[in-house]
């Protein structure tokens, strides 16, 4: 917004005028809600890894592969879990027709 004065008698009038924001430049635009990216099984295994064997904190592993702690936290809970970072099988709902 640009604004610019008028004077009217002893009081200025404020005038907005539109001026378009120049275009982006290397800025993708926003895919919007959807699934998240699948992490391979090597990822899952190094993750393990890190945190088992070398004593990362989750932070460091999220930082290294890239990922939200959050992705860290759960392939961790999956494998002290079932002690596999496979796919846990999908709970399908059935509906009546």
């Amino acid at each position: 917004m640009v604004r610019s004065t008028k004077r009217a008698g002893n009081f200025d009038i404020l005038e907005k005028k539109f001026v378009p924001s120049p275009p982006l430049v290397c800025v993708e635009p926003n895919p919007g809600p959807c699934g998240g990216s699948y992490l391979p099984n090597e990822i899952r295994w190094g993750i393990v890894v890190h945190a088992t064997e070398e004593g990362w904190d989750e932070k460091k592993i999220a930082k290294h592969y890239r990922i939200d702690p959050r992705t860290v936290r759960s392939t961790l809970d999956k494998y002290e879990e079932t002690g596999s970072v496979e796919d846990r099988p999908k709970k399908w709902s059935k509906t009546s027709p």
